[in-house]
């Protein structure tokens, strides 16, 4: 004979949770979620997605490549070093915005030279005109716009390019 023989043998489950599972099967309701506040979050969810879609094809986004500045003798002449990724959206033209010492000038692109490797990766010297003049022999940072994008456009990824 065994021990587990000469025990009294103790139920699998309590005796409390075998009739609270025999009332749940004879008790049942059904689950009400309310008509009026689920119609209510319903249109709440859609004026959310239709305001999300509106917003997505209004907005609009600067793209912009960063990156270096030497402002000529002229003082209205500035060379320009950007990151290699922005030459195949490049073009004279392109709005600049150079600051220096504090004091910042707006300009335009007027000529785009070879990729030059340097450092880490390759670089794009650029030549711009500024509209105001700045101290001839300053350094600084540059910007260049790119390009202007509505937010599905990049989050599609058609901002061109």
């Amino acid at each position: 004979m065994t021990t587990s023989d000469t025990e009294p043998r103790r139920p699998l489950f309590r005796p409390e949770a075998v009739a609270h599972h025999a009332r749940g099967q004879t008790e049942h309701r059904v689950l009400d979620l309310g008509e009026r506040r689920t119609s209510w979050a319903f249109r709440l969810l859609l004026l959310i997605v239709a305001t999300a879609v509106v917003l997505a094809f209004t907005v609009r986004a600067d793209e912009s490549a960063k990156g270096t500045a030497t402002v000529g003798g002229d003082g209205r002449t500035v060379s320009l070093v950007l990151p290699i990724g922005a030459l195949r959206r490049l073009a004279p033209g392109q709005p600049v915005r150079v600051t220096v010492d504090g004091r910042a000038a707006r300009g335009r692109v007027t000529s785009i030279g070879r990729p030059v490797a340097g450092g880490a990766s390759a670089q794009v010297p650029v030549t711009a005109t500024l509209d105001t003049a700045l101290p001839p022999g300053a350094h600084g940072g540059a910007v260049v716009r790119i390009g202007r994008h509505t937010l599905a456009q990049l989050l599609l990824g058609r901002g061109g390019g």
